[in-house]
């Protein structure tokens, strides 16, 4: 009698991996998902560098019109009224004018005007004006002044010393100052644009005389307007983009700036975003 033989089968199959086609399949369906995630991102960032160079032209935009309007607000304070007409000046340079603005000195800590009368007479040339003991400290730190002779007309001149009794001034008196010669401590801010860079143009201000110094890049037009009285609730009489005399300069009630600035660098398309505004402002002390 023959002996049978149990060989056991194996009831498991065996695993022959991806076909060539499922390979392919995948790989398709990566690539394309890969090359949409990676349109997303390049989108996002490309929406983002033109929202940040876009953030970048409004805060110059409002840099400029914040700094301006605080410093026109007290042009002509502890100044003059009468006669010689001195808190602004300006010229007019078409989209990119300059605009001058003369602020009287005050005392920080006695909250007071920094003015003063000579106590003696000057003559034509002399360089140091008396004043009364004790007055000269207020022009401590002063680096520009106003003289006037007769409160009517006067000049501007550097200080290079001042005493508790006197102020000492560069260059000379220009013709003969009698007692009480009124001198006042002055603020001076002139803005102009420096387009000596196409690339960067620059807004500048020079302080009390000094050499400009860079205040807000980009800045293109910075076109200044001066409103003349009489002005009622409809507006101003005339608008000038530079006042000829004195008188139509005492007859500014508001100024009108408008001005362009753009960002610092272009967009994916090579183009520079920009942001134009305007602003009407009326000086308190000249009102």
């Amino acid at each position: 009698m023959k002996r049978r033989v149990y060989i056991p089968t194996s009831t498991l199959k065996v695993q022959t991996g991806f076909s060539l086609i499922e390979l392919l399949v995948v790989l398709l369906i990566f690539s394309i998902m890969l090359t949409v995630v990676t349109g997303f991102f390049r989108v996002n960032a490309a929406l983002r560098r033109q929202m940040g160079l876009q953030t970048e032209a409004q805060q110059g935009l409002r840099a400029t019109f914040e700094m301006i309007t605080q410093e026109l607000r007290q042009a002509g304070a502890c100044l003059p009224r009468l006669g010689q007409f001195i808190a602004l000046d300006g010229t007019d340079g078409g989209n990119q004018d300059s605009l001058t603005l003369r602020i009287g000195r005050t005392d920080r800590q006695l909250l007071v005007c920094v003015k003063a009368g000579t106590t003696q007479a000057a003559a034509d040339g002399d360089s140091t004006l008396t004043i009364a003991e004790g007055e000269g400290n207020l022009f401590a730190g002063t680096t520009l002044v106003y003289i006037t002779p007769n409160g009517a007309t006067g000049n501007f001149y550097t200080v290079t010393e001042t005493t508790s009794n006197s102020v000492t001034i560069d260059g000379g008196l220009i013709g003969d100052h009698p007692v009480g010669t009124g001198i006042y401590g002055i603020d001076e801010r002139v803005y102009t644009i420096d387009a000596s860079n196409p690339d960067r143009p620059m807004l500048t201000v020079s302080i009390d005389g000094q050499s400009p110094r860079p205040l807000v890049e980009g800045v293109e037009e910075f076109n200044v307007q001066y409103l003349l009285a009489p002005c009622d609730a409809s507006g101003c009489a005339t608008v000038t983009d530079e006042p000829a005399s004195d008188d139509e300069w005492r007859q500014v009630r508001e100024v009108a700036i408008s001005a362009t600035v753009r960002s610092r660098k272009k967009d994916k398309r090579g183009q520079f975003l920009r942001e134009s505004g305007y602003i009407h402002v009326k000086p308190r002390n000249l009102i």
